[in-house]
C-alpha cells in the first residue's frame, strides 16, 4: 500500500491532482489508516499513468472516466470512444511527425 506521497513520486502526478482524480472518480478512494493517511494499491499508479497517456492524446477527464467506467466493469470501450481514442492516437502520431520533420 502507498501513501499519497510515494503514489506522486512513482506515478508523476502531483498530490492536489491525485485528491483532483479521487473526487472526479478517476481514482478510487482509499482505504485510510488510524492516523486517516490514504492507502493506495499499487495499481493505482497503473491507473494514473493511464489516465495521463490519454490526457496527452487530447481527451477530456470526463472521456477518460467514461473509459474507466466501461473498462471497470470488464468490457471493451463501445464504438465511440474507440473512435474518440483512434482520432487522438492518430492526431498525436501527425503532431510528432511534423515535430520530428522540422
Amino acid at each position: 500500500m502507498l501513501k499519497i506521497g510515494q503514489l506522486s513520486l512513482e506515478s508523476g502526478v502531483s498530490i492536489k491532482t491525485i485528491r483532483y482524480y479521487e473526487e472526479l472518480g478517476l481514482i478510487q478512494s482509499p482505504e485510510r489508516t488510524e492516523g486517516k493517511f490514504r492507502l493506495f494499491t499499487p495499481d493505482t499508479v497503473h491507473r494514473l499513468l493511464f489516465v495521463k497517456r490519454l490526457q496527452s492524446l487530447g481527451l477530456s477527464l470526463h472521456e477518460i472516466r467514461e473509459c474507466l467506467v466501461i473498462h471497470d466493469h470488464g468490457e471493451l470501450p463501445c464504438g465511440d470512444i474507440q473512435e474518440k481514442l483512434i482520432i487522438a492516437i492518430l492526431g498525436a502520431m501527425r503532431y510528432n511527425g511534423k515535430q520530428i520533420d522540422k
